[in-house]
């Protein structure tokens, strides 16, 4: 059981094991929480803190734990231009444009990206807050 809402346990970061794919209908790739989870295994720079909550489920006490980004807005859309086909499909349904994404192929490139770039996906927002 993870401490986190998308830790290497959750369902999000299970998909690339099982060969999942995630499907976004309308141009909402900046609303990825799959890249949170991504976060939590690389803990980059711009998160401040990890704060730990404390909570009872059927009178048992756990521990979660909520990331501080504040000052940093997500850019989860560049995951647009991170992938190729057919890693990444990109169609319409109806009027609304359609991406499908292999987490396999997301979860290796975000990797790899925001190793070498820690700050690949965030934008600093702080004078705006």
């Amino acid at each position: 059981m993870d401490d986190t809402a998308v830790g290497a346990h959750s369902p999000f970061m299970l998909l690339p094991k099982f060969g999942g794919k995630l499907l976004f209908i309308g141009e909402i790739l900046d609303k990825c929480t799959f890249m949170h989870g991504v976060e939590i295994l690389l803990k980059p720079p711009y998160i401040r803190s990890f704060d730990t909550v404390k909570y009872t489920v059927n009178g048992e006490e756990k521990l979660f734990t909520q990331n501080n980004t504040f000052g940093w807005g997500a850019e989860f859309q560049r995951i647009e231009w991170l992938l190729e086909y057919p890693d990444i499909r990109k169609g319409k349904l109806g009027e609304a444009t359609v991406f499908l994404i292999d987490t396999r192929a997301l979860l290796a490139a975000a990797l790899i990206k925001m190793s070498a770039e820690p700050y690949a996906f965030v934008t600093d927002i702080s004078m705006y807050i």
